[in-house]
């Protein structure tokens, strides 16, 4: 039987790190083989030196390609538009996540290898930087193994 376990695998896209200015920072890719549906998670953590800090947007986007290492294009959702989502901190800076759905795995509309991209934007607050981290979780799979992993209950 496949419990829970079983039936998701969390791919690291973007490992945990500081972004301190302004700029795309593009994950890791992540093979989506043997699953039918994913989700993306971007957690954003509390701005450093944020007393003199104006904003941030923090902007995270789904790119998929047919191969891990090629040219990465923005993964669109049934309407055309880029799947991903924003989280703007003004004044009050706290932890952050912006999470949403990936469709189409194992389809002709999907490709196989996906990653997130993550573009920062500061306004003032000069020297001010975010902790982030990206992750896709796979799930509903159809075709990997059973993990094999010592439980520990």
């Amino acid at each position: 039987m496949r419990d829970l376990y079983d039936n998701i695998q969390f791919g690291v896209s973007i490992e945990p790190q500081g972004v301190a200015a302004t700029g795309t920072l593009n994950g890791a890719a992540v093979d989506t083989l043997g699953f039918n549906s994913a989700m993306f998670r971007l957690r954003i953590g509390v701005p450093s030196n944020n007393t003199t800090l104006g904003s941030i947007l923090t902007t995270v986007k789904v790119q998929e390609c047919a191969t891990s290492g090629g040219t990465f294009t923005d993964a669109l959702d049934n309407t055309g538009v880029a799947i991903g989502g924003n989280l703007l901190q003004v004044t009050t800076f706290v932890a952050g996540e912006i999470i949403g759905r990936i469709e189409g795995l194992g389809n002709l509309n999907r490709m196989r290898f996906l990653r997130l991209t993550e573009t920062a934007t500061f306004t003032a607050g000069a020297g001010s930087s975010i902790a982030l981290a990206g992750e896709i979780v796979l799930g509903r799979v159809y075709s990997a193994p059973t993990n094999t992993a010592v439980s520990n209950t």
